[in-house]
């Protein structure tokens, strides 16, 4: 199985090695945030990627308060956590309306996700639907919907384009994905066949998003010595965060010139408290 962590720096499989590095980081190098239906553990690298550990109903009182009683063998026996979900602070900002909120998995209380509209692209053009993986979704200010919110959105990339000028971008991408510069367009694996989707366990449906590099940083991440590349990339729809690993990526993600990331969206509203 496959895991959306390898975009921040992490193996790219679930292997032994990956779960006993996913492990320690949840129990020795992280921080306890607690929500109404269970606890979180939150680890931050220092440039700005997170993985939050969902331990819901608060299974993981032991592990959370220690016992006077408690003996090296208890310690062995604290159970992982029930999901991991990654998210990378950027600079991204986001004007979505939700119109229903979704869950991911209904025994994990600490999973969910909503439908949204992004903003029109301009006159004449309408709202664009996108599914957003809400990550930490038990803490997100969770109104009645529908209601209009600025939101944090991250894509964790399968697959990054760059190009010099939009019309090397219109004149070398594929039809299947050849969107206008600066547009959003959800997809699905049949209409990228080409996109080997490394994450291919990801209950949020895919999206295809071209625009404008802002910005472009390469992170080295700190437990793995791994690279991945951070982007602001700005669109029409609004500007969006992106992580990707080196591997994943083709084309100069230098300043201003054209990206296209076919990838899952993470967001995080504004409100939240973290």
């Amino acid at each position: 199985m496959s895991t959306r962590l390898h975009a921040i720096g992490f193996p790219a499989h679930w292997t032994p090695e990956m779960l006993t590095l996913v492990d320690t980081l949840a129990q020795t190098k992280s921080r306890l945030v607690g929500a109404s239906k269970g606890n979180y553990r939150v680890w931050r690298s220092p440039h700005g990627a997170e993985l939050w550990f969902h331990y819901p109903q608060r299974a993981i009182r032991h592990a959370d308060k220690p016992q006077p009683d408690a003996t090296a063998k208890d310690a062995a026996a604290v159970p992982r956590p029930n999901a991991v979900t990654p998210f990378h602070r950027g600079l991204s900002s986001c004007t979505i309306k939700i119109g229903r909120y979704l869950s991911i998995d209904r025994s994990n209380p600490l999973e969910g996700s909503c439908m949204a509209w992004l903003p029109p692209a301009g006159p004449g053009s309408r709202e664009q639907v996108i599914v957003l993986e809400l990550a930490p979704y038990g803490l997100q200010p969770l109104r009645s919907p529908p209601h209009s919110t600025t939101a944090q959105i991250v894509c964790f990339a399968h697959a990054l384009w760059a190009y010099p000028d939009a019309a090397t971008y219109a004149r070398e991408t594929p039809g299947n994905r050849r969107i206008q510069a600066g547009s959003f367009s959800p997809v699905t694996e049949a209409d990228v066949p080409e996109v080997k989707l490394t994450y291919g366990s990801s209950p949020i449906s895919l999206g295809l998003a071209t625009g404008i590099v802002r910005r472009a940083i390469r992170h080295t991440n700190p437990e793995t010595g791994e690279p991945y590349y951070w982007l602001l990339l700005e669109t029409k729809r609004g500007t969006f965060d992106v992580v990707a690993n080196p591997t994943k990526m083709s084309g100069d993600v230098s300043e201003g010139n054209i990206a296209q990331v076919c990838g899952s969206f993470v967001a995080r509203l504004a409100g939240t408290p973290v």
